[in-house]
């Protein structure tokens, strides 16, 4: 994008880029459902989202080390663009590469069942099979799901309107401007990069704080609210025995509490 040679070109050039950086996320996120055990999920989920924690710390806090180490934050390009931002966007393009391209050679995809090879050869990938897909997928979406939609919804909304309009805000409450080729601009950038840089360091300090927290209290077993007083008391006493209307994954909850 810093070498875009008009403002629409660099504006699509972000639109693929965001696009391209949530297709390659979704199967990071599948790596820790497929390759762990049910009993390390919980831990591992946490671990990806500290190191993805990690390394938005450090991609904010780039032009800032940049400029520890001794690049000028005022120079720039005929388009204004600070030398600095430009060298984070290499260097970000290169480790985005390089960990995706290590991704797919050391971790080979898991084969899929013989059933499911079927289905999928029965329905080939045309625009309305996709879209049956979709529905499916919504039509079956667990219920948590379904109750965080409006609450994500919101919170996304919420993001991309601090992203696009925190550095002119604090521009305007700590410099009083709001000129983009500005130095007291330029300063306020390298600021909202490091006050990126705490609040995802935050978040890099916490999934890994619950790590433990996970292995003592995750992947606990809900039993049905039918059958929760019964296993309660199964729990309560060795000697009783579940009723049985009582279904085997009540049986299996009130031993698992048991143990």
């Amino acid at each position: 994008m810093p070498y875009s040679p008009t403002l629409w070109v660099a504006a699509s050039l972000l639109w693929v880029l965001d696009a391209a950086n949530n297709v390659t996320m979704e199967p990071y996120r599948a790596y820790v459902g497929d390759r762990l055990p049910d009993d390390q999920r919980a831990a591992g989920f946490l671990t990806q989202s500290a190191f993805t924690g990690l390394a938005q710390t450090l991609s904010y806090l780039a032009p800032s080390l940049l400029v520890w180490i001794g690049f000028n934050k005022d120079a720039i390009d005929g388009n204004g663009i600070p030398d600095i931002t430009r060298i984070a966007f290499l260097i970000g393009a290169v480790l985005s590469l390089a960990t995706i391209v290590w991704s797919v050679v050391r971790v080979p995809e898991l084969p899929l069942p013989e059933e499911e090879k079927m289905r999928l050869a029965k329905e080939p990938l045309t625009l309305g099979g996709t879209l049956r897909d979709l529905k499916t997928a919504l039509v079956e979406m667990p219920k948590p799901m379904r109750q965080l939609a409006l609450a994500m919804l919101c919170q996304w909304y919420a993001m991309f309107a601090y992203w696009q309009f925190i550095t002119f805000a604090v521009a305007r409450s700590l410099h009083g401007t709001s000129d983009a080729k500005s130095e007291a601009f330029r300063d306020t950038v390298l600021t909202v990069g490091q006050l990126g840089a705490f609040y995802n360091a935050v978040a890099f300090v916490a999934a890994i704080a619950l790590v433990p927290v996970a292995r003592r209290w995750g992947q606990r077993t809900r039993m049905p609210r039918a059958c929760s007083r019964r296993a309660w008391r199964c729990w309560q006493s060795p000697a009783c025995a579940p009723s049985p209307r009582c279904s085997s994954r009540c049986s299996a909850s009130a031993s698992a509490g048991r143990a």
